[in-house]
């Protein structure tokens, strides 16, 4: 399966941020300096997210709420599936 990229986050700040993943409420908890590059199984060309900032945090879903993604994320070289919930510091 193809997969594509959301995007690159990063976490610039002094404390654990999670990244949750909708509509499979999957997670991936960075702590300070951590960065990831966020990962989804390729729909179409026009396919789209949504991401809203909370203080712990991003809540990520996509706009079309009848598909629930196959989230993937790459972390220091490697591919990892999201699962609940994904610990960056224990990988």
């Amino acid at each position: 399966m193809d997969y594509q990229s959301i995007g690159f986050f990063v976490n610039k700040t002094e404390q654990p941020i999670t990244l949750f993943l909708e509509l499979t409420c999957q997670e991936i908890i960075m702590d300070p300096n951590h960065e990831i590059e966020l990962l989804i199984d390729c729909l179409d060309e026009d396919f789209s997210v949504t991401v809203l900032y909370h203080n712990d945090g991003l809540q990520i879903y996509p706009e079309n709420i009848d598909y629930s993604p196959d989230w993937k994320f790459k972390f220091k070289g490697e591919i990892y599936k999201a699962d609940y919930p994904s610990i960056l510091r224990d990988l």
